[in-house]
């Protein structure tokens, strides 16, 4: 990392440490899992701490992307609307520096908001059951600092990839909403994949989730569900629950190389949109 793309990360720190937005967003994001975790933990139910522990992340899964589009929706449109970006580009900093110094600083403020987050649940687990399992604490936290990075990276790539802050919120919340709470990836994406090597009669509608795939799911199914971020996390966070442990179904169904394959998308979810973002950028008329 340049020196200059780090005097752009620096300073967009600072505007965000004063966004009033994004750490309102944050304070929900704690207001809504703090209170679910504890409930499940003091809940009768689930008197063991594994049963409330493969849920942590959970919250993460459902609010992580609006969080993550509140904080960087406009980190590139927003100055390239309001004409503050021709004014840093006149200074010795090219595009791609700029970029790189958003997509920095965004980065490390959410990680900062979910690590953060996931600190404080870690600790309603040691309050409720004086104990956790540190091993599947810590692989948990890789998976979510992953995910975390996929949503920062997707959200400041369509930021720079467009033109205005409408159009990069309205992409966004239209991909979280395909990705997401709608099950929407079902319908199109596994359903396309489906019809290409079940046959133009395939319903998804027949498939289980990946968190409880039945022993005759299709192996392709296995991986084009992990193509999504949401899914990808929920199902290797099922994964770790049962590493030490190991049942018959995370044995056959969920096996490490299916969650090293969606590790690898989440992953690509932070790289690709950002390289799109640079390409497109970089060729963008800034008026």
């Amino acid at each position: 990392m340049t020196a200059r793309a780090l005097t752009v990360a620096r300073k967009d720190l600072t505007d965000l440490a004063r966004s009033k937005l994004l750490w309102g967003a944050a304070l929900v994001m704690l207001a809504v899992s703090v209170p679910q975790t504890y409930d499940r933990a003091t809940d009768s139910w689930d008197v063991l701490v594994d049963s409330t522990q493969e849920q942590l992340l959970i919250p993460f899964v459902l609010f992580g992307g609006p969080v993550a589009i509140v904080a960087a929706y406009a980190s590139v449109a927003g100055e390239r609307e309001s004409g503050s970006l021709r004014v840093l580009l006149s200074f010795p900093t090219d595009r791609g520096t700029v970029l790189l110094g958003k997509a920095v600083s965004r980065t490390l403020v959410l990680l900062a908001v979910s690590l953060g987050t996931y600190l404080v649940l870690g600790g309603v687990l040691i309050q409720a059951y004086g104990t956790l399992d540190g091993v599947e604490y810590l692989v948990d936290a890789g998976l979510l600092a992953a995910f975390t990075f996929a949503w920062a990276g997707l959200s400041v790539g369509v930021s720079a990839a467009v033109a205005t802050k409408v159009r990069a919120v309205a992409l966004l919340f239209g991909l979280y909403l395909v990705l997401g709470p709608l099950d929407l990836w079902r319908a199109t994406v596994v359903r396309a994949v489906g019809m290409i090597v079940e046959g133009p009669g395939f319903d998804p509608s027949g498939l289980s989730t990946l968190t409880s795939a039945s022993p005759d799911a299709p192996e392709w199914y296995l991986y084009v569900g992990r193509l999504n971020p949401v899914q990808a996390t929920l199902a290797a966070t099922d994964w770790t629950s049962h590493v030490l442990t190991a049942s018959r179904w995370s044995a056959q169904y969920n096996t490490l190389a299916h969650n090293a394959f969606g590790l690898a998308a989440i992953l690509a979810w932070g790289l690709v949109p950002l390289a799109v973002g640079y390409w497109r950028f970089g060729r963008a008329d800034l008026g």
